[in-house]
């Protein structure tokens, strides 16, 4: 039976990733030298006191920016280095994100959060992912090389899944080649232990394909070979990484010019929240679509996780309704609070992420099964036992 999982930001919500309603609060909490401009013109168009939504600000600037249009005294020019500024403040957020998870603070990402308790990870928080997954490498290894029983679609940019599997790697002493497979053309950067997405079967790598609809804040991508770059698993600094200039490793030409002043700087590739949203338009994510698109076809079962299916979301809502087989079995994971009441108002019913998905998916046609105790409940009963380090020790893969 093949398991395809869909993780929204649900999955990563206990880890302290922000949701993507909390992430201008977050940006309005960082300095300058990150944010920019970007600060002064959510203020000047929206006022301090209401947040706008992520996407809301991302189709006026796209729109703005791809029309060659003036906004508000701003030119296209300014509109799309504010554009840049947004994104360099929701990535400085995510790698802050990710160094306090994994205890990795180098002092360029201070907390971000006012009350500082709630940058604190536990250990049982922790232990919780890496259970998750480390059962996720065992399953790969234990259905064998040739095997493709399960794959994970991702909706996040951030990297916490395929980060816990690269550090519960360490358990497996060299034993199993474990890598992360993103289902399009990749490229190591630095030191990255990574190999290309597209090889790994080929060199009898145990591979867990990870497909990132919307992006990776750990992708980088050059704008003239159009590779795409990852530091995965690099013992590099993530700052170094991905908020510092670094030249195509893969682009220098000789001349009578410096190379370096030539050679293309790499780009954060992030696909914004956007009503205008173009997932066509680049080949790595066209490829990813497609591939997520055979994978949801081939499925005997798929978990959707942490997701709250919203109407805005219509791209993911087409994929999942081309693709999904009738009577295919469905279960969601979603908490208490997504679901109504008997107290609930019957006017507000249709709010609910539950009553979306009883009209997206209706019993006459799927196999649907909701769980409303959240994803701690559901990896719990998979795992029984969240103790991330001893993991391989008791389920031994020999």
């Amino acid at each position: 039976m093949k398991i395809v999982y869909v993780l929204g930001a649900g999955y990563s919500y206990n880890a302290n990733f922000p949701l993507q309603a909390e992430i201008l609060s977050r940006i309005y909490q960082l300095d300058k030298n990150i944010t920019g401009d970007a600060i002064d013109f959510l203020t000047s168009i929206y006022g301090k006191k209401d947040l706008p939504a992520l996407e809301d600000v991302y189709t006026l600037l796209d729109s703005a920016v791809s029309r060659r249009e003036n906004f508000h005294g701003l030119d296209f020019n300014d509109l799309d280095n504010i554009r840049d500024n947004l994104t360099r403040s929701i990535l400085y957020i995510m790698h802050s994100s990710s160094a306090n998870f994994f205890n990795n603070y180098s002092g360029k990402f201070p907390p971000i959060i006012s009350d500082r308790k709630s940058n604190l990870i536990t250990n049982k928080v922790r232990s919780f992912y890496n259970a998750n997954a480390e059962h996720f490498i065992r399953e790969r290894i234990s259905n064998g090389r040739k095997s493709d029983a399960f794959s994970i679609i991702s909706l996040n940019w951030d990297t916490l899944l395929e980060d816990s599997i690269y550090e519960c790697k360490k358990h497996l002493n060299g034993k199993y080649n474990v890598d992360i497979d993103y289902c399009c053309y990749t490229n190591p950067l630095k030191d990255s232990p990574h190999t290309n997405s597209l090889v790994q079967r080929s060199r009898d790598i145990y591979n867990i394909k990870i497909l990132k609809l919307h992006s990776s804040v750990n992708w980088l991508l050059c704008p003239n070979c159009n590779r795409l770059f990852t530091g995965l698993g690099s013992k590099e600094d993530i700052w170094t990484l991905y908020m510092e200039t670094i030249k195509c490793p893969k682009c220098s030409w000789e001349s009578d010019f410096i190379a370096s002043k030539k050679t293309p700087t790499l780009m954060p590739f992030l696909i914004s929240p956007t009503f205008l949203k173009n997932v066509d338009s680049n080949t790595h994510i066209n490829m990813i679509w497609h591939n997520a698109f055979v994978e949801l076809s081939e499925a005997d079962k798929i978990v959707i996780i942490g997701y709250s299916l919203p109407e805005a979301d219509y791209k993911i809502r087409t994929l999942l309704k081309r693709s999904i087989k009738k009577n295919s079995y469905i279960e969601i994971i979603l908490k208490r609070k997504d679901n109504f009441t008997k107290n609930s108002d019957e006017s507000l019913r249709k709010f609910y992420p539950s009553e979306r998905y009883k009209c997206f998916f209706p019993k006459s046609l799927y196999q649907v099964k909701f769980n409303f105790s959240g994803i701690e409940n559901y990896f719990g009963k998979i795992h029984k036992m969240i103790n991330g380090k001893n993991y391989f020790k008791k389920r031994n893969l020999n």
